[in-house]
């Protein structure tokens, strides 16, 4: 009687499981299914029973059903994800707690399968999200950081390589941020931003230098805030520096215009001046000249003062 009881209380949950629940002989054979695999699946009872674990995955992941079914009887349960295939073709991907049994004294398999098509979709949104903002980032030459409170890099982004020739890894937990400013000028600046780092300041649109890997000046513009902890301790900063050295060359092009545009209207505004002196002068010497020659006339023939 207490055995029956056991038998019927396992039924009721295999019957009644949230999740699609698979048992297999070693084999790979189908041994019994539960309602939800065969809704998932949309096969009939018959169908899936008549079915092996390789037929029932994508034939892309076949191969690894193989593989899995080794592991199992060498390694005991096994968690793992991959993709079955429904009645009409399409995915369906699945998370699956495996582990050996005894079904009617015989070794098997159970595997509880969790469809995880939600979780897939909102991974893969994730990722494009994520690809779209290294995009934008790539596009802006803009690389993201975090330094500890002392200033030492925890995380860099892959841009910095595209911008500053540094892999990521050549900068965290090797490189303080201050150390990639230029030699000249380095210990002035370090001591201005650890100042900046005690006051917990943020900072926004900071134009500064920093020496390439290559040892070429970059001039990038950096925004920072900090990272607390629960005690109001400082954690470190969160930032990013973008590349702003051809916005830098262009200003400093334009500033030089400016100046030869300047220094030219100075010549220009010099040159209008000594010609508004030169026309005052030359109206003052034609009255002169009229005055002498109206005077001449006045003089007789052979006087002196004619010449």
């Amino acid at each position: 009687m207490q055995h029956s009881e056991s038998e019927e209380k396992h039924r009721l949950f295999f019957d009644h499981a949230a999740d699609a629940v698979f048992i297999h002989d070693l084999e790979g054979r189908a041994l019994a299914v539960n309602p939800v695999a065969e809704a998932q699946l949309g096969y009939t009872h018959a169908e899936l029973m008549a079915l092996t674990i390789l037929q029932l995955n994508v034939p892309e992941r076949r191969h690894q059903a193989k593989e899995r079914v080794a592991k199992l009887l060498k390694e005991g349960p096994l968690r793992f994800e991959t993709v079955l295939q429904r009645k009409d073709g399409s995915a369906l991907p699945v998370e699956i707690n495996s582990c050996g049994i005894l079904w009617d004294g015989q070794p098997a398999f159970l595997g509880i399968c969790r469809d995880i098509t939600e979780r897939t979709q909102l991974e893969a949104k994730l990722k494009e999200a994520a690809e779209r903002l290294e995009q934008l980032a790539e596009q802006s030459r803009t690389f993201a950081w975090e330094v500890d409170a002392a200033g030492l890099f925890t995380y860099v982004s892959n841009v910095v390589q595209s911008v500053l020739g540094y892999r990521p890894e050549e900068l965290v937990g090797r490189r303080y941020f201050y150390d990639l400013y230029p030699e000249t000028g380095r210990a002035e600046f370090k001591t201005a931003s650890l100042a900046v780092f005690a006051r917990k300041e943020s900072f926004v649109d900071l134009p500064n230098a920093v020496a390439g890997k290559d040892g070429r000046t970059v001039w990038v513009s950096t925004n920072g805030i900090p990272l607390l902890n629960p005690d109001g301790s400082l954690r470190g900063y969160r930032g990013s520096d973008t590349d702003i050295t051809e916005r830098k060359r262009i200003e400093e092009e334009r500033e030089k215009l400016e100046l030869q545009n300047r220094q030219l209207q100075k010549s220009e505004s010099l040159g209008r001046m000594a010609g508004a002196i030169a026309h005052h002068f030359n109206n003052k010497l034609q009255a002169v000249l009229m005055s002498l020659e109206l005077a001449q006339e006045d003089l007789p023939e052979n006087a002196a003062a004619r010449g």
